[in-house]
C-alpha cells in the first residue's frame, strides 16, 4: 500500500515574524486557528510497516559485487612489481613499453624515473603472475633496439613495434631488483655447453660475439672480457656449445685468429688470414694435439687456458725450470724488443724479458740492463735433472759462454741475443748491483764493424794527407807535362803512320789471299793424288817394293863391309900402305 498524501493547502503561508515584531501574538493566534481548521477537514494517513529489502537496492549491490570481483581477479592475476636499472631510457615509455620472453608479452613498464644520484634510469615494470617463478637472481634484462655492429644487424623489428625489454630467465633465489644489460647477451642462459676463461696479454680485435671455431667450424662465441686483477693481462670469457664442448681438453690450445698475419722467413713472404667475419670482428680457434694412448678427459666448466697470439705460438712448450740473467751491452740495443729470442747457434734457449734504461750512481752514467730468461729444459739431457738451473749455466759461463747482439731480420731491423762459446775472451762484468746474476757480453757484429770503422778513421786521421796530396799533385803535373810534350806528340804521329801502313798491308794481304788460297787448294789436291800413287807403289805385291827391299839389303851389306874396313883401319892404319899381314889374312 502507498500512503495517501493530502492535497495542497491553498491558504498562503504567513510571513515569518521576527522575535521583536509587535504583531507576533496576533500572528501566532491566527496560525493556530488555521491549523485546527485544516486538521478537521483533511483525511488521516495510515502508516504501513514494510518488511525485506527493496528491489531498488539490488542494482547497486550487483554493480559493487562485479567491481569487487574484477578487482580481486586483477589482484589475483597480477604478477610482481620489479625494478630494472639502465644507463639510459632511450625508447622506454610508461604503459607502452612491453616486456617479452621469446616474443611473448609477459609485462609492461609502469613507470620510468631517475635514481636519486641521477646516475641511472630506474624502470618499474609489472609482470604477469605466470612470469613470477622465473624472476630469480641470475635473470637478465636488456633493451632490444636496432643495433648495427661489426657482427651484424639486430633488432630491426623494433623499427615498427618500438623498443621492448627482453627477459632471459636464470637460476637463483627470488629477486625483484635488477641491473639491466646494455647489450644483448651472446648466449642465453640454459643453452647446453661450457664456459671457459682464456688469458691473453692483449685483447686485439676481439669483441663480444667474436666466433670460436674448431677446424674452421663455428662452435661458440666470445661472451665478454675484462682486465686481470693485476692489470697485466686480459681475461676473455668464451662459451662453447654442446656437443662441441667435449672437444676441449686439458691440453687444448687456443689462439687468436684476428686480422691478417704477415710472415717473413727463409721461405719468403706469407700472408695468413681467417674467415671474413674474423677479419671484421676477430676470432678464436682451438685444437687438441694428438695423444698417443688414452686421451685426456674433457675440460670442466670454467677451466683456464692461455690464449696464444697465433697458431705458430701454440707449438712452444711452457717450461717450468727457468733462470734469469742480466746482460749489459756497450752499444745501442735498437731493434731488441721484449719477447725477442735468445738463441744458441740458431736454437732458441730463452726469451728477452725486459729492456730498460737504468741509472748507475757509482759511475754516474746510464746503462741498459737486458733481462733474459733462460730455459735449460730446452737442452736435451738437462730437462730431467734435478740440478738447479743456475748450477747448469754458471759452469758454461766459466767455459767461455758469452752473449752478443745479432740482427735477426734485415728488413725490419729486429735483433736477438746470440749465445756462443768464446773461451779466449775474458769475462767482462759490470757489477752494477742488479738483483739477478750477470752473464758476460761481447760486442756484436755491428759493434765490431763500428769499432773497425772507428779504428780505420783514426788511422786515416793520423796519415799525412796534406803531404800525400801535394806529392800526388806534383805527380799529376809531371804526367801532364810528359803527355803534352813534343816527344809524346811526335810519338803519337809516328804511331798514326804505323797504323796507316798496317792498314795498307792488311788491305794488300786481303787482295793477295784469294789467289794464294786457290793455289794452296790445287797443291793440296796434287799432294793427295801423289799420296794415293805412293800407296799403290808401296803395296806388298808391287815390284817396286820388292826391288826396294833388295836394294836395302845390299846397302846394309855394303854398310857392314864399310864398318869392317873402318875397324881394320882403326887398328892397323899401315895396312892401307903395306897391306894386311899374314896373321890378319888368316
Amino acid at each position: 500500500m502507498h500512503a495517501i498524501n493530502p492535497p495542497p493547502d491553498p491558504t498562503p503561508e504567513p510571513a515569518p515574524v521576527s522575535g521583536d515584531d509587535p504583531r507576533r501574538p496576533v500572528v501566532s493566534a491566527v496560525a493556530t486557528h488555521v491549523a485546527a481548521a485544516v486538521d478537521s477537514t483533511l483525511p488521516e494517513a495510515v502508516a504501513v510497516t514494510r518488511r525485506g529489502l527493496s528491489w531498488f537496492w539490488l542494482l547497486p549491490l550487483l554493480a559493487l559485487t562485479a567491481a569487487l570481483w574484477s578487482a580481486y581477479r586483477v589482484w589475483s592475476e597480477q604478477g610482481p612489481l620489479i625494478t630494472i636499472g639502465f644507463r639510459t631510457a632511450d625508447g622506454l615509455q610508461a604503459d607502452r613499453t612491453r616486456i617479452k620472453l621469446r616474443e611473448v608479452e609477459i609485462g609492461t613498464v609502469a613507470r620510468v624515473t631517475l635514481s636519486p644520484d641521477l646516475s641511472r634510469v630506474v624502470v618499474e615494470a609489472r609482470l604477469l603472475k605466470s612470469a613470477a617463478p622465473h624472476v630469480r637472481t641470475h635473470t637478465r634484462f636488456w633493451v632490444v633496439r636496432p643495433r648495427l655492429t661489426a657482427s651484424g644487424v639486430s633488432g630491426l623489428n623494433t623499427l615498427v613495434s618500438g623498443a621492448f625489454i627482453e627477459m632471459d630467465p636464470g637460476p637463483g633465489e627470488p629477486r625483484f631488483d635488477f641491473d639491466g644489460l646494455e647489450s644483448q647477451p651472446v648466449i642465453r642462459q640454459g643453452t647446453p655447453g661450457n664456459r671457459f676463461l682464456l688469458r691473453a696479454e692483449r685483447l686485439g680485435s676481439l669483441v663480444i660475439g667474436s666466433p670460436v671455431t674448431y677446424r674452421g667450424i663455428a662452435v661458440g662465441e666470445v661472451q665478454g672480457y675484462d682486465l686481470t686483477d693485476d692489470g697485466q693481462g686480459v681475461d676473455v670469457h668464451i662459451f662453447v656449445k654442446a656437443p662441441h664442448h667435449g672437444l676441449v681438453r686439458a691440453d687444448t690450445r687456443f689462439w687468436n685468429t684476428s686480422g691478417v698475419q704477415a710472415l717473413i722467413d727463409a721461405n719468403g713472404v706469407r700472408l695468413k688470414a681467417s674467415s671474413l667475419q674474423a677479419l671484421l670482428t676477430g676470432g678464436i680457434a682451438f685444437d687438441t694435439p694428438p695423444v698417443v694412448g688414452h686421451p685426456q678427459p674433457a675440460a670442466t666448466e670454467g677451466t683456464h687456458f692461455r690464449l696464444f697470439d697465433d697458431d705458430d705460438s701454440t707449438g712452444e712448450v711452457t717450461y717450468t725450470r727457468q733462470v734469469d740473467y742480466v746482460l749489459y751491452f756497450d752499444g745501442s740495443v735498437r731493434g731488441l724488443k721484449v719477447g725477442a729470442p735468445v738463441e744458441f747457434r740458431g736454437i732458441k734457449v730463452g726469451t728477452v724479458v725486459d729492456v730498460r734504461l737504468a741509472y748507475d750512481p757509482k759511475g754516474v752514467t746510464l746503462r741498459i740492463p737486458v733481462l733474459v730468461r733462460l730455459e735449460p729444459e730446452r737442452i736435451v739431457g738437462l730437462g730431467a735433472t734435478s740440478t738447479p738451473p743456475r748450477a747448469i749455466i754458471d759452469p758454461l759461463i766459466d767455459n767461455g759462454l758469452r752473449a752478443r747482439l745479432e740482427t735477426s731480420n734485415l728488413l725490419t731491423g729486429q735483433r736477438l741475443v746470440a749465445l756462443d762459446f768464446y773461451p779466449n775472451t775474458p769475462a767482462r762484468l759490470v757489477h752494477a748491483g742488479h738483483d739477478h746474476p750477470e752473464l758476460p757480453t761481447i760486442p756484436g757484429s755491428l759493434e765490431e764493424i763500428a769499432q773497425s770503422t772507428t779504428h780505420l778513421l783514426t788511422r786515416l786521421q793520423q796519415m799525412p794527407l796534406e803531404e800525400i796530396s801535394e806529392e800526388l799533385l806534383e805527380t799529376v803535373e809531371g804526367a801532364n807535362r810528359i803527355l803534352n810534350g813534343p816527344e809524346t806528340v811526335a810519338a803519337i804521329g809516328a804511331l798514326s803512320d804505323s797504323l796507316l801502313a798496317i792498314e795498307r798491308l792488311t788491305t794488300d794481304l786481303a787482295e793477295w789471299s784469294g789467289p794464294a788460297l786457290d793455289s794452296a787448294r790445287a797443291a793440296l789436291d796434287q799432294t793427295q793424288r801423289t799420296l794415293a800413287t805412293t800407296d799403290k807403289l808401296l803395296a806388298p805385291e808391287a815390284p817396286l817394293q820388292y826391288s826396294l827391299l833388295q836394294s836395302l839389303q845390299e846397302v846394309a851389306a855394303a854398310a857392314r863391309a864399310l864398318r869392317t874396313l873402318a875397324s881394320l883401319l882403326s887398328q892397323n892404319p899401315q895396312s892401307l900402305l903395306f897391306g894386311r899381314h899374314k896373321e890378319e889374312k888368316r
